[in-house]
Parts: C-alpha cells; sequence; structure tokens
C-alpha cells in the first residue's frame, strides 16, 4: 500500500508543478484506433457499475457514456468520457491510498512553489522567466490567476496537514491579488471558524466582513476587472454562459440574449462535454471570450445540463452533510473553500488541479465512511 500511495503522490505532485508545455493531441476521429479506444473506455464504464461506488457516481458515468452520442461535438465529448473514466478510477485508488504519504508530497510541491515565488519577486528567476527583470507572481503555472486557483486547491490539503499553514497561504494570497483565492479561503475559514465557535458567530461575522471588505480595497482592481464587462470580466461571461445554457442564439443577430429560442434538450442534457470552447463563442456572437466559463458550476450546466449537474451536487453536497454529521468541520471548510474557487476559476480544467480536487472529494469520503447516513 506505501508503493501506491508513493506512486500516486508523485503523479499528483509532478502535474501540480508541471509547467504549461505546449502539446497537442492529433485528431483520428473514426480510425480503428480511436474508436476502439473509446468503446473500451464505455466498457471501463460500464465495469464501474460492480465497483463500491454511491449510486450517484454510477448514474453520472452511464449518463455521459449516452450523452456522447448526442453531443454537438461527439468526438470532442468521447475524449472527455475517457478522462472521466481515469478520473473514477483514481477516486476509487485515493480512497486506499495513506493520507500522510499524499500530504507530505503535496507539501513539497507547495513549497517548490513558495521558492520559485519568491525568487520571482526578488526579480531573481533565471529558471522560468529567464532575462525577464520584472516581477512577476506566477510559480511553475505561469499566469497568476492559475497559480492562485493552484494554491487555493492545495490550501485544503495543507491545512489539514497542519493548521499553521493558513499563515504562508495568507500571504501568497495577499501576494497574488486574486480576488477569488481570497475569496475561497476567507469562506472556507469564516465555516470553520462558525462551527467551531457558533457562539461567537457575530464576531466571527463581522471580522471576515472586515477582512473582505479590506481586501477588496486592496486589490480593487482585481474585483473591477471581474465585474465591469467593459474588462471582460466574469460577470458577463456567466451570464452569456447561463442564456447559451438553455437558448440558442446562435441565429440572433440583434440583443441575442434577448431573443434567442429555448432548448429543452440542452437545458437537461447540455451541448456536450468538452464543446464549451469551440461552441460558446458561436452563441455569444464573440469570437474572443474567455476559452473557459471561468465557473466550473455554470460549465457543468452548460455541458452536461441539468441532469448531469444534479448528481453532481447530490453527491457533493451528501458528503458534505456527512462531513457535518461526523463533525469533520475542517474538512468540509476545505470544501466549501474548493467549491468556491470552481466558482471563480476553473480548477476542474486545469491539469495541475483536476485530480486534486477528485483525491479531496475521495478522502472526505473516506472520513465518512462509518456514517449511518
Amino acid at each position: 500500500m506505501k508503493l501506491l500511495s508513493y506512486l500516486i503522490g508523485v503523479c499528483l505532485g509532478l502535474l501540480i508543478v508541471a509547467p504549461p508545455i505546449g502539446y497537442n493531441i492529433p485528431m483520428f476521429v473514426n480510425s480503428f484506433h480511436w474508436c476502439y479506444l473509446m468503446v473500451a473506455a464505455g466498457m471501463f464504464g460500464m465495469f464501474l457499475m460492480s465497483q463500491s461506488l454511491h449510486w450517484s457516481i454510477k448514474a453520472l458515468v452511464v449518463y455521459l457514456f449516452g450523452a456522447c452520442f448526442f453531443s454537438q461535438a461527439p468526438y470532442l465529448s468521447f475524449n472527455a468520457y475517457a478522462l472521466v473514466v481515469a478520473s473514477v478510477y483514481a477516486y476509487l485508488l485515493f480512497q486506499k491510498v495513506e493520507k500522510k504519504i499524499i500530504y507530505n508530497i503535496l507539501e513539497a510541491a507547495f513549497l517548490l512553489q513558495l521558492v520559485i515565488v519568491s525568487m520571482q519577486l526578488l526579480g531573481k528567476d533565471t529558471l522560468l522567466n529567464f532575462d525577464r527583470p520584472e516581477k512577476v507572481f506566477l510559480g511553475t503555472v505561469m499566469q497568476y490567476m492559475r497559480l492562485s486557483s493552484l494554491l487555493a486547491v492545495l490550501s485544503p490539503f495543507l491545512i489539514l496537514r497542519s493548521k499553521w499553514y493558513i499563515i504562508p497561504i495568507g500571504i501568497l494570497c495577499i501576494l497574488s491579488k486574486s480576488s477569488g483565492f481570497a475569496v475561497s479561503l476567507l469562506v472556507g475559514t469564516f465555516l470553520y471558524l462558525v462551527l467551531t465557535h457558533r457562539r461567537y458567530f457575530p464576531l466571527i461575522a463581522s471580522l471576515c466582513l472586515i477582512a473582505f471588505i479590506g481586501y477588496a480595497m486592496y486589490d480593487f482592481g482585481s474585483f473591477q476587472g471581474a465585474i465591469d464587462p467593459r474588462c471582460g470580466g466574469r460577470m458577463s461571461s456567466w451570464y452569456a454562459t447561463f442564456i447559451t445554457w438553455f437558448t440558442d442564439t446562435s441565429k440572433s443577430t440583434v440583443a441575442p440574449f434577448l431573443y434567442g429560442t429555448f432548448n429543452w434538450k440542452w437545458f437537461f442534457f447540455g451541448h456536450g462535454m468538452d464543446t464549451y470552447l469551440p461552441l460558446f463563442p458561436v452563441y455569444k456572437h464573440d469570437y474572443n471570450p474567455f476559452p473557459q466559463a471561468h465557473n466550473c458550476w455554470l460549465q457543468f450546466l452548460w455541458e452536461i445540463g441539468l441532469v448531469g449537474f444534479g448528481l453532481i451536487s447530490y453527491y457533493c453536497t451528501r458528503v458534505a452533510i456527512r462531513l457535518y454529521v461526523r463533525r469533520q468541520y475542517l474538512v468540509l471548510a476545505g470544501m466549501a473553500c474548493l467549491a468556491t474557487n470552481m466558482f471563480f476559476a476553473f480548477p476542474t480544467r486545469m491539469t495541475q488541479t483536476a485530480l486534486l480536487l477528485v483525491c479531496y472529494l475521495a478522502l472526505s469520503e473516506r472520513v465518512t465512511s462509518a456514517s449511518s447516513i
């Protein structure tokens, strides 16, 4: 078991520190190899029906495979399905690992990011930013918002290892100037303090509100950029994503978000997995929008519809309730931090963080395994 834990932990660590190296997957749709790979993915997906998984996960795996046939871009959706199946098997493995080994490797990856960020702030990064004299905050991910999302996803693991990690995490949060990271950390902290010190709720709420206002004043540009549509902010992208989830606006040239045609199939079943990037610009009438919705929950709705979104939400809510009943407040606060970051960023679409989310969910399920709920 230790060997398996080290192997899985090393894989997670190597993904976390992976720079954004450019690569592409050649398209060989309908070739023998591709068809065989997708059929095999379907078989392994069906094999999960015999495994020890909650019914909602099993239903999701079957649903997603069937939905690929009705996707607006079946090739992309079938490719995504193969990754989904691999992620569910990873979920099963994460439930068997030794947590301490995983935490140690994730700690090493975090410390590496901390050292590299320090060099970048000092203008001495001669590894990833050679010949760039300006100070940057990028880490190995090479983009401050993505690095901040990575740190937000790493935070619950680190704090479960030692609550003292809140100090360096808080410092990095301030230095990164990422509103999504700050709000995620604040939501997790607020929930933990309220659950463990209920009688001090007014004081905790006041302090967290002051902290939020203070950070918003310190990093006003980040909040303004997210809200102001003239800056291509998230709010306008969220609105367009929500409307085009169930409305066909592709043929509307005047006020497309008011005169689109309701599509019940999209409402219940979505456009198809991994179709947001190529199709959303058509419905938004903007051929240079965000490549992601910057909101995983909305993108779930857009791609896999109300049915898929409902299954994911039900399972996550179930785990959260079980954590609450078991008084695992620190783990629950970590889930809140991750869910909040998913609302402002796209960690489910990043190589560095996607499996980390699966790992945390699996470890949370382990904590609640003895619950009667």
